[in-house]
């Protein structure tokens, strides 16, 4: 058997590690010149060190994420531990630690909320409830909403037209239990790790594990149905499969690969909508309007009624979460923050973007999934799709 793998980002290269370890013959197909997909890396040199920047993914928790720590063992490479630490921050200046909200007077909302929500991740009633109607059912305050909920979860999700606040509650949960360690009826596991030298250093490890005549990248490749098969051709290879796996995104996959699927396969995939995330590196110290002891590893942006703006937002200090900087804590020299910033609220100058060796401003744009029913729905019935037509 041999097997066309279509998309080189982290789930494609991942089952192209596992088959290659199972003695099976494949081919990996990446449309781009670099692998990873969203696991993107690059490096730059900021006050007088050489420095990497993950532009989009950057950190997981090693306690749910156990395959992932598995493979990253395998492949030799390092983690380090991130300094989770949360700051929420309004346009004029700081409002509160994410550890100070769970000392305060929010503190019993949050700890009920921590032992208590992932019933949603197993009771079937509360598949069709959004953010709000689950916490106001439920009881909790506005200000929990307000002040500690929706500025967090902002920050994660790409959500419907009508705000965070209309997220299916599934999506939130999922997340806290994946990367916060969340479980029913016991305090959180909520550790997270980061990749030393970058989420790309890992997809360059894993990539080597695979022979170099086993990925094509660089360009599209074209697909059509054969007698014994498929046909699978960019250009640079022209091969026969058995099977194609697609690891890529629904949207390129309906546009580029429609003749292939079957209609019911279109109507599923077809809802799944993404929208264009925008990545920002710079050293603008000032976009964060806090003292440099307020700055944590992410730094959320509590947006006022009729603040301006991209609604998702959240910025990373590198040098915590990344722990480039004094192991882990910021230098008293605040000229060696530098940062992340996903969608900013007002334009970054030029001055401060961080550039690579080439001189170019370290700026991605990327897509995410819009996280709506819609998509919960595609979801819930992509698994009775796979392995249809051969595909």
């Amino acid at each position: 058997m041999k097997i066309a793998i279509i998309g080189g980002g982290v789930s494609g290269l991942s089952l192209a590690y596992h088959l290659e370890s199972q003695k099976i013959d494949f081919v990996l197909f990446e449309k781009e010149k670099q692998l990873g997909g969203n696991a993107h890396t690059r490096k730059t040199r900021h006050n007088g060190r050489e420095k990497f920047v993950d532009l989009a993914v950057n950190d997981f928790n090693p306690m749910t994420y156990r395959r992932l720590l598995h493979l990253l063992e395998k492949t030799g490479s390092g983690t380090g531990r991130v300094n989770a630490q949360t700051t929420f921050f309004a346009s004029d200046g700081f409002l509160s630690r994410e550890s100070e909200l769970k000392d305060g007077e929010l503190g019993a909302e949050i700890r009920r909320f921590q032992y208590e929500a992932c019933e949603v991740l197993r009771d079937r009633q509360y598949r069709r409830y959004s953010v709000k109607e689950y916490f106001e059912e439920k009881g909790y305050s506005d200000r929990f909403l307000q002040q500690y909920l929706y500025p967090r979860i902002q920050g994660l999700f790409f959500y419907p037209p009508g705000g965070v606040s209309a997220l299916p509650v599934q999506f939130v949960m999922n997340f806290y239990a994946l990367q916060g360690g969340y479980k029913q009826g016991s305090a959180p596991a909520a550790v997270r790790f980061n990749f030393k030298g970058g989420a790309g250093a890992w997809i360059a490890n894993l990539a080597r594990q695979i022979p170099a005549r086993k990925i094509s990248a660089g360009a599209i490749p074209q697909i059509r149905r054969s007698e014994r098969g498929f046909r699978v051709a960019n250009g640079r290879l022209d091969i026969q499969v058995d099977k194609v796996v697609f690891a890529c995104h629904a949207d390129d996959l309906c546009k580029d690969y429609a003749h292939l699927l079957s209609t019911r396969q279109q109507t599923v995939l077809s809802k799944v909508k993404y929208a264009r995330m925008l990545s920002v590196a710079h050293c603008d110290a000032s976009y964060l309007p806090l003292a440099t002891e307020e700055v944590s590893a992410y730094n959320c942006h509590v947006k006022a009624p009729g603040d301006p703006g991209a609604e998702y937002t959240i910025t990373y200090n590198c040098n915590e979460h990344q722990n480039q900087s004094g192991e882990g804590q910021n230098l008293a020299d605040a000229r060696d923050l530098f940062f992340v910033t996903v969608n900013p609220t007002r334009p970054i100058e030029e001055r401060y973007l961080l550039r690579d060796e080439h001189g170019r401003p370290l700026v991605k744009e990327f897509s995410r999934n819009l996280c709506d029913f819609e998509l919960l729905q595609a979801q819930q019935e992509l698994p009775l799709l796979q392995g249809q037509n051969g595909l």
